[in-house]
């Protein structure tokens, strides 16, 4: 018997088909705070699951099939692949047997996922839905983008920076020191567009942080964390700005064509009205202040 629950994630509803509802929620039980039992007004996303003894295999020789990008999923192999309006996306143990296999297709909300009964586990799943999330919502402008988020006085303000640069270091100064602040997502918010203005949510993905907070909050800017021996900020011009967030969406994406010129767009309409900085900066609750006053032009006392 096939089940099925339903989840929004930034506005956007996604629904998966699975053996059994527990089944689904023993999976993902960080999706729980995003369960929407009301009726969509548009066609949700439809992703059907299912458990096979073995997983479609893509042949990495069909001259059809456009190779997109390689990556580590901890000791697995990520593959993304484009076969005309088909989009496979696979996860391989290292020995290349295929433990999940996604096919998703540009002109449909439908997307099928296989799984292979036994190796599969709740992350690889996870991780594929965060890549279906990727797909089904960058030609509409909305995907994840790793960067840690603060929310202060009703507005986010974005921090990116690569693995191991001090977001979550920041924010963690933003919620001690700043009254009011809190951390909306520590790893893999959604970004989206609504009316021309910028927003940004939490999500099921949330890093080693392990925030999830189902709301969201008009973006008032976007900075970029680099370490540094005393703290400065500067705004960044227009070409800098966009070189600032590009490398924060998903990086399979950026490297097929038809997704980069996407996400360029979408980059393009969030700098309309939104300023990006980079902050040079010690790990001291005087940088997070330095923000603090650079973008809400207020002094605030600090605990």
């Amino acid at each position: 018997m096939v089940d099925s629950l339903q989840y929004n994630i930034a506005g956007n509803v996604f629904r998966i088909f699975f053996e059994n509802r527990e089944l689904i929620s023993d999976t993902l039980p960080e999706f729980s705070l995003f369960a929407d039992l009301q009726e969509s007004p548009e066609s949700p996303v439809r992703i059907f699951c299912t458990h096979d003894s073995d997983c479609i295999s893509i042949p990495e020789n069909d001259s059809d099939i456009v190779f997109i990008h390689k990556f580590e999923l901890g000791e697995d192999v990520c593959r993304l692949f484009r076969k005309a309006g088909n989009y496979f996306f696979t996860i391989e143990k290292p020995d290349g047997i295929s433990v999940l296999v996604a096919n998703m297709n540009s002109d449909s909300r439908d997307i099928n996922v296989s799984m292979k009964k036994g190796m599969v586990k709740p992350y690889h799943f996870k991780f594929a839905v965060w890549m279906i999330v990727a797909f089904a919502g960058i030609p509409k402008h909305f995907a994840p983008v790793h960067s840690s988020v603060i929310v202060y006085d009703g507005k986010a303000i974005l921090f990116l920076g690569e693995s191991g640069t001090g977001k979550s270091t920041h924010t963690k100064l933003w919620v001690k020191n700043i009254p009011e602040a809190f951390l909306l997502n520590d790893d893999s918010p959604v970004l989206t567009v609504k009316d021309g203005s910028p927003y940004i949510y939490g999500s099921p993905w949330s890093g080693k942080g392990e925030c999830y907070v189902n709301s969201g909050y008009p973006v008032t800017a976007i900075v970029r964390i680099k370490q540094s021996k005393e703290n400065r900020i500067e705004l960044l011009p227009n070409v800098g700005a966009f070189c600032a967030l590009y490398p924060s969406f998903p990086p399979a994406f950026l490297r097929d064509t038809l997704f980069e010129d996407y996400i360029c767009e979408f980059i393009s309409l969030v700098l309309t009205t939104v300023p990006v900085y980079i902050l040079h900066c010690l790990p001291d609750k005087e940088a997070a202040n330095l923000v603090l006053d650079t973008v809400y032009k207020s002094k605030i006392k600090t605990i």
